[in-house]
């Protein structure tokens, strides 16, 4: 099966401040984006989205 692929703005995504996996639980969005970049390699993801893109497009 292949998933459908969706374009979206970047403005359209949202960090579940819920989500037990994200330490920073509770804390507005741009303290979990910050703390993705700093702690978890959040630059690595967001380059691999761009390079699967190239390839698809």
């Amino acid at each position: 099966m292949k998933w459908p692929i969706e374009e979206h703005a970047i403005t359209d995504l949202y960090l579940d401040d819920e989500n037990i996996r994200i330490p920073e639980i509770g804390k507005a969005q741009d303290a979990l984006i910050r703390d993705m970049f700093e702690n978890e390699n959040a630059f690595d993801l967001v380059k691999s989205f761009v390079q699967k893109k190239r390839t698809v497009s």
